[in-house]
C-alpha cells in the first residue's frame, strides 16, 4: 500500500493472486475496482494471468456484494437451484429496429439527473467479433446498439442490466434462461409472449419519453442475471424510464436472478459461504451475514404520466 491510500479510503484487505507462471508480473499499484462489473463471454480470446487464492475467494465476493448489490439486499442463505447462467453469446440488443445516425446519440449534460434508477437508454456498444471492423490495436470488434436500464447509479458510472430481443426470438433463443427475464411493456399496452416462451416474471412497464425512437419491440426482454458498467460520459439516446410501480419489482427480480458467488453443496442446491478470518488481514471487517429472502407477488397498478426534468 502506498502512503496516503488508507487515509483516502483504501481499507479493504488485499486479495492474493497465484500467477499462472513465472512470466506474470503484478504491478504493486494493481487495485481491484469492486464497483464496476463487466460480463465476459466465454468465446473471446484471453490470456491466463492466474487465479485468486482460494483463501481469498469468500472475501472477494463479500466486498463485491457490499459495493454492488442494491440497498436493503438480503442475500439468500439457501437457494434451491444452481446459479443462473445468462445467454452464451450476446446478440444484438436493440429494443427498437430503425436506422441510426451518430448525431442521434449525445453525452448527457447532467449525468446525475439522467442516470437514475430505472432510466432506459441506448448506447453504441463494442463487442469482440469475427466479422466486423478493426480498432487501432488490431482485434476485430463490432459496434452494436445496446439497450440498458439503470439498476444502480454510482459515482461517475452506473450499474445496468440489458434489454434484448434476441433477434425477435425472445427467451426462445437457445442458451437464454427464461426465468432470468421479464417482458418490457410500454405503459398502456399488454405483454406479448410467444407461445413457446415460459416467462414466470411479471412484465416491467416502461414510460416512453422519446417518441422518435419508434415502437417498442414486443419481444423485448430485460435480463436480470447480467450486469454491465456504463460510464457517464458515453453517448446515449434516451428512451424513457421504468415507471415507479415497476421499480420495486425490478429490484426484487434482480435479487432473485443475480446469485453471484454461490457454490453448490448438494445436487440441486447452493449455499452462500461467509468470509473466513485471514491471518494476513491488516484491518478488521465484519463477516457477511446471510439472510433468507422471501419474494412478493407483483400487483400491476395504473400509471399516471409525469413530467421529468434532466
Amino acid at each position: 500500500m502506498f502512503p496516503g491510500e488508507y487515509e483516502r479510503g483504501l481499507t479493504k484487505q488485499p486479495i492474493a493472486v497465484i500467477p499462472a507462471d513465472a512470466s506474470v508480473y503484478m504491478a504493486p499499484a494493481s487495485r481491484l475496482h469492486y464497483a464496476k462489473a463487466y460480463p465476459v463471454e466465454m468465446n473471446v480470446k484471453v490470456k491466463n494471468i492466474g487465479d485468486v487464492d482460494s483463501a481469498c475467494l469468500d472475501l472477494l465476493l463479500q466486498y463485491y456484494r457490499e459495493e454492488n448489490l442494491p440497498e436493503g439486499f438480503a442475500y439468500p442463505g439457501l437457494i434451491t437451484s444452481y446459479p443462473a447462467k445468462s445467454e452464451s453469446i450476446s446478440a444484438a440488443g436493440d429494443l427498437f429496429v430503425f436506422k441510426l445516425f451518430d448525431s442521434e446519440f449525445e453525452t448527457v449534460n447532467n449525468p446525475k439527473a439522467f442516470f437514475k434508477k430505472g432510466r432506459v437508454f441506448m448506447t453504441p456498444w463494442p463487442e469482440p467479433s469475427g466479422d466486423a471492423i478493426k480498432d487501432q490495436t488490431g482485434p476485430r470488434v463490432s459496434v452494436k446498439i445496446r439497450t440498458f436500464v439503470v439498476i444502480r447509479p454510482q459515482n461517475g458510472h452506473c450499474t445496468c442490466i440489458p434489454i434484448n430481443t434476441y433477434q425477435d426470438q425472445g427467451t426462445r433463443k437457445p442458451g437464454v434462461i427464461a426465468k432470468d427475464h421479464a417482458a418490457v411493456v410500454p405503459v398502456g399496452e399488454r405483454s406479448t409472449e410467444h407461445p413457446l416462451e415460459s416467462l414466470t416474471k411479471s412484465p416491467i412497464f416502461l414510460k416512453v419519453e422519446n417518441l422518435s425512437t419508434g415502437p417498442v419491440d414486443p419481444m423485448s426482454r430485460i435480463n436480470f442475471a447480467k450486469v454491465y458498467t456504463i460510464e457517464e460520459n458515453v453517448k446515449v439516446r434516451n428512451i424513457g424510464r421504468i415507471v415507479p410501480e415497476s421499480i420495486h419489482q425490478m429490484d426484487e427480480y434482480f435479487k432473485e436472478s443475480f446469485k453471484f458467488g454461490t457454490e453448490s453443496t448438494t445436487p440441486g442446491q447452493t449455499q452462500v459461504h461467509q468470509a473466513p478470518a485471514h491471518s494476513y488481514q491488516p484491518y478488521q471487517t465484519q463477516p457477511y451475514q446471510s439472510q433468507t429472502y422471501q419474494t412478493q407477488t407483483y400487483q400491476p397498478q395504473t400509471y399516471q404520466p409525469q413530467s421529468y426534468q434532466y
